[in-house]
Parts: C-alpha cells; structure tokens; sequence
C-alpha cells in the first residue's frame, strides 16, 4: 500500500478573527506614529520646543444616530498652515486615520516638503479625502502662485 501525503495547511490556519482585529488595529496606531514622525522630521527646524507637529479637531454627523457616529477630521500642520481634511468615516480613530492618509500622501507626492518651503512654493489644501486634488495640483505650472493658508 502506497501512502498518502498530507496536505500543507492553508496558509493562515492558525490565525483566528481576534487575531487579525488586534494586528490591524496594530497597523492603524502605527500609521498615525509614523506620520507624524515624518513631520517632525520634515519640519524639525521650524518647530519651537515643545510645539506640537499637527492639531486635530472633528466633526460629527448630527443626523447620524448609529454608534460610533460619523465623523470626520480635520489635522492642522501650523509649521506649514495647512490644513487636511478627511472623508467621513464611522468612528473617531477611523476619521483621524483618513486624514492621516492625507498628510502622507502630501509628504509623499510632494516629494521633498521642505524643499518647496523654502521656494515659497505649497499646493493647495487636501479635502473629503481626494486625492486627485493635490495631483492635479503638482502638475499645476502655476504652482510657485499659491500662498499659505492664514
């Protein structure tokens, strides 16, 4: 008698649903951790001692009675005077994570944020979570016209 070989298990069968919940909620408090380690380091020479990097305030949707309600953010980065702010979402943690995605994405595409300050050169503000908006604005020619924020 020939013997069988054994299947390989599936790839994640000794994960379970917890398990997952508690890594991804792992991966959202670290995208907020890394965000704003980017800025601090992107603006380390602008920022006084002790200054905070961004400021949040939210909005809550008042017709909404579902729990959690829904929500949006809003982050402020003084240093540049710019301001994010993201889709609504369900919950607090979830909006300030969508307009978390915002600041990297601005970090990213902008390529090097400190570079165009010093050029007095800022795209225009992030909002309702679109991204197309700061795209369109980079390839904008006239982009060294726009102010900041005041």
């Amino acid at each position: 008698a020939v013997g069988k070989e054994i299947p390989a298990p599936p790839a994640n069968w000794a994960n379970d649903a917890a398990e997952d919940c508690a890594l991804q909620m792992a991966e959202r408090k670290t995208t907020l951790m890394r965000v704003q380690n980017r800025l601090q380091q992107t603006f380390a020479k602008q920022l006084r001692p002790g200054q905070s990097v961004w400021e949040w305030s939210y909005e809550t949707d008042e017709e909404d009675r579902s729990w959690p309600a829904r929500c949006r953010a809003t982050v402020t980065i003084p240093v540049v005077g710019r301001s994010f702010t993201g889709a609504w979402v369900r919950g607090q943690r979830d909006a300030q994570i969508e307009a978390c995605g915002l600041v990297a994405q601005f970090l990213s595409e902008g390529g090097e944020v400190a570079t165009m300050l010093s050029k007095g050169e800022l795209p225009r503000t992030l909002s309702k979570g679109s991204s197309t908006e700061f795209a369109d604005d980079m390839s904008d020619s006239a982009l060294g016209s726009e102010t900041k924020e005041q």
